[in-house]
């Protein structure tokens, strides 16, 4: 028992052995660990950081630090991996994407920049190699070289390198972007656009009964009722009569032709949607949406060839903000929670997405594109460095410009 004891300690000796600086992956994270055990900030970067599976103490540390915490990775389609991402996100670690154009720099490094008040920076370094340590090797494995570095100018340099990629660089998690329609990628508004020009066209006195509503109308935008019957009902409620108004042929053409003008697309927001598909994002439109203007819109094109899908009430038979249209969605689109940001007017239907853990901005487009362009990049790192509704519409129909236009990052 003694003589087994002694050889199983002298093999696990032998595993952490370091021989010309080869490192396997479980000595790598032994590394990093202990690396990081005094840092009071901490930059990660590495084209991947999957050691961070099997490296809790790296997480932990990671998670007391938050956002003095930041990473810089290549961004995963690793299940697990994108977990990690959103377990350090939701505690505030600043982790991004880098862009295309830094990819080849950053290819086979990986690595961690720590600073403490007694020693400044400190730089540990590995890079992917061939060679294998002698006393680990094993087909599955991978295997590292340490860099040594101990300049400090150079560690200054490389703190300063990776300050400006970081800031230029994007969330590693979201990939398909959620927009309601009304109110955020539409313009248009029911009281001004409809109820007043409805009671002035037909000498009505329609009361404007929406506020206190998500919903304008169930059977609606379930697309069991047309504009015009729910202009009847209107009329039956507010002026208490028992019998159906009379409405004249000429009358309902002028409901439907009023209804069918409320809202369009508001061409700022479709120019920086546009932008975002290009960088990868994929656009989804979510809405509870009656059958005519479902139709029309779908006729006149208003929904451009970059959406990525639509769901509108009238067509799924559900409605906002149940939780079970939501479900829908993110079935039908087969992702995370977080792989999802919703941008929707309404606070309801916010704290629906929030109940299921997607990401969420509340927005009106009253509040101006530009502004939309800057919560994308403070809120969830979508780098805009600037944008205005200017710049975001003059190059509308030169999508491939937009990019340059906006000194937006390429994914």
């Amino acid at each position: 028992l003694v003589s087994g004891l002694i050889i199983a300690f002298f093999i696990y000796k032998l595993e952490n052995i370091t021989v010309n600086n080869i490192l396997s992956s479980k000595q790598v994270n032994k590394e990093f660990e202990k690396f990081i055990q005094d840092a009071s900030e901490l930059y990660i970067i590495g084209k991947d950081i999957d050691f961070l599976k099997n490296s809790n103490k790296q997480l932990n540390k990671m998670e007391e630090l938050k956002s003095n915490c930041k990473i810089l990775c290549s961004g995963s389609e690793d299940s697990k991996l994108i977990d990690i991402y959103d377990r350090l996100m939701k505690k505030r670690v600043d982790i991004r994407k880098y862009n295309s154009i830094n990819s080849d720099k950053i290819l086979n490094l990986r690595g961690q920049l720590k600073y403490t008040p007694q020693n400044g920076w400190r730089a540990l370094f590995v890079q992917k190699t061939n060679k294998t340590n002698f006393f680990t090797s094993k087909s599955n494995d991978k295997f590292y070289e340490k860099i040594d570095i101990e300049d400090q100018f150079l560690i200054s340099s490389l703190v300063d390198k990776f300050i400006s990629i970081h800031t230029e660089s994007t969330n590693p998690i979201i990939k398909y972007i959620v927009l309601d329609l009304g109110g955020v990628y539409f313009d248009g508004d029911y009281k001004k656009d409809f109820i007043d020009r409805i009671n002035n066209i037909l000498g009505l006195n329609l009361e404007y009964r929406h506020n206190d509503k998500l919903v304008l109308s169930e059977d609606l935008n379930l697309g069991k009722i047309d504009i015009v019957t729910y202009v009847e009902k209107e009329i039956t409620k507010q002026r208490y009569i028992k019998s159906k108004p009379k409405l004249k042929v000429t009358d309902k053409q002028k409901i439907k032709d009023v209804w069918s003008e409320v809202w369009k697309p508001n061409k700022y927001m479709r120019s920086l949607m546009n932008v975002l598909s290009k960088m990868g994002y994929k656009i989804i439109l979510f809405s509870n949406l009656d059958k005519e203007n479902g139709d029309k819109y779908l006729r006149d094109e208003y929904f451009d060839k970059f959406v990525y899908k639509r769901f509108f009430s009238y067509k799924d038979k559900m409605l906002k903000p149940d939780e079970k249209y939501f479900k829908f969605l993110q079935d039908d689109i087969k992702c995370k929670s977080c792989e999802i940001l919703i941008i929707d007017d309404r606070e309801e239907n916010i704290n629906m997405a929030k109940s299921l853990s997607w990401n969420t901005l509340q927005f009106k487009i009253s509040d101006g594109v530009e502004n939309l362009a800057r919560e994308l990049k403070s809120n969830y790192n979508i780098q805009f460095v600037e944008a205005s509704r200017e710049s975001i519409y003059k190059n509308q129909k030169n999508t491939d410009s937009i990019i340059s236009d906006l000194n937006v990052s390429n994914m």
